[in-house]
């Protein structure tokens, strides 16, 4: 069944380089469970949860930045900095339900910015 895949070379590091190499393997997905059926569906539902809170980050990223072209020349570099800044500092938060709240108060930031710019006609 996993015929077609490589597997890791041992001492190698994830590079991109890696990438390029045809004996490196680079998703968990392909490492199944070896307990039952049912514990390894639950493993991949899980996976797929975090994936789905992953995707939710980056489209607010991607949301906060195109706010940001709104913003006054002289400030949008900074802006464009601040938002970048708040992002990295929560990059290692695995804490599922940290990471919901950290987008539910980013969302809420990310509608005051905007309400802000059309309030100053931007």
């Amino acid at each position: 069944m996993y015929a077609h895949m490589a597997v890791a070379v041992p001492g190698e590091t994830q590079t991109s380089k890696n990438f390029q190499n045809p004996n490196y393997i680079s998703s968990p997905w392909l490492h199944p469970c070896r307990s039952s059926s049912s514990q390894a569906a639950m493993v991949q539902s899980l996976d797929f949860r975090s994936f789905i809170l992953r995707a939710r980050v980056l489209k607010m990223y991607r949301q906060a930045l195109k706010i940001t072209q709104r913003a006054p020349c002289d400030s949008k570099a900074e802006l464009r900095n601040i938002i970048r800044q708040e992002f990295e500092s929560q990059r290692n938060c695995s804490d599922k339900q940290r990471i919901r709240f950290l987008i539910s108060d980013g969302l809420e930031r990310i509608k005051r910015l905007d309400e802000m710019l059309d309030m100053q006609g931007h």
